[in-house]
């Protein structure tokens, strides 16, 4: 078991990377690694980690995969789309929904871009420190 506490803080991007790959080596061992990680660098978090806890005032909030968690939060995201033609087609839409599909059969344009925005690790923290002060102004 290996404890690691913001081991890439501080670093040059270099270093930092060559942690990264340190703790991606280590996870994949056969038999692998157990790590435990903790980080403020969400993206990181999102990148090395199986299973992420959300923590909220010092409380353990969520325990699951970063795409889970992700998904706690509204289940949206935001298609943006690009045709050669320059036009920009965007919309929102939840698991499930198959309007991406279905624009992109009926466009007769070429497209060139597709982008999409998904909630991210960040999105989930702030939702759960949202209901930590709608909690907190509710039981004074």
């Amino acid at each position: 078991m290996l404890l690691l506490d913001e081991p890439t803080r501080s670093l040059h991007p270099l270093a930092a990377e060559r942690v990264r790959e340190m703790i991606r080596s280590l996870a994949q061992q056969d038999p692998p690694v157990t790590i435990l990680f903790t980080s403020h660098n969400l993206a990181e978090v999102e990148t090395l980690c199986a299973r992420v806890a959300i923590i909220s005032r010092g409380a353990i909030r969520a325990v699951d995969t970063p795409r889970n968690l992700r998904a706690l939060t509204s289940g949206s995201e935001t298609v943006h789309i690009t045709t050669s033609d320059g036009e920009k087609i965007s919309f929102t839409r939840q698991p499930g929904d198959d309007r991406l599909d279905e624009t992109i059969r009926q466009l007769d344009k070429k497209i060139i871009d597709i982008e999409i925005d998904r909630p991210s690790l960040l999105d989930v923290l702030e939702s759960y420190e949202a209901m930590d002060l709608a909690d907190e102004d509710g039981s004074h």
